[in-house]
């Protein structure tokens, strides 16, 4: 019986690692998150909880949508960022000099739900991403995590 309740309760703690932490936001963390994904600017996807290896190829910000999926719950708002639901909690963000839309070349990727204040756990401050365009076999991705300041 013991066995059984052992390994319920690590089922729902690995369940609870993968679960979406920063997916539906109030409406002033959705707000927080439209302004700062600016047209222009580069994301990457990580989620470390998830167990990725490899933060996705970054992308340029071209839309960026607050949606409604469920009217009536109190955290009903879901940012999409170029038709695509994302999770603040594993976005990263580079972004640019003050006031600019244009990425800062060689900055880290901020975490967006550390910049709009939506709790998240188990996932870093700052990454950055590498990647290499030329075609030789090989990682293609190297996060690193950047220290805290």
């Amino acid at each position: 019986m013991k066995l059984v309740l052992a390994a319920a309760a690590l089922a729902l703690v690995s369940t609870a690692a993968r679960a979406d932490q920063c997916q539906w936001v109030e409406d002033t963390v959705a707000r927080k998150a439209r302004l700062l994904l600016r047209r222009g600017l580069e994301v990457s996807i990580y989620c470390e909880p998830c167990g990725d290896k490899y933060p996705s190829r970054p992308f340029k910000v071209s839309q960026v949508q607050v949606n409604t999926p469920d009217p009536g719950q109190p955290y009903t708002q879901e940012v999409s960022i170029n038709g695509i639901e994302v999770d603040l909690a594993y976005t990263f963000l580079r972004r640019g000099k003050q006031g600019s839309g244009v990425p800062t070349p060689g900055a880290p990727f901020e975490n967006m739900a550390k910049l709009v204040g939506c709790p998240a756990s188990g996932v870093s401050d700052k990454i950055t991403v590498e990647y290499r365009d030329d075609n030789r076999k090989g990682r293609k991705s190297r996060p690193r995590r950047v220290p805290r300041d």
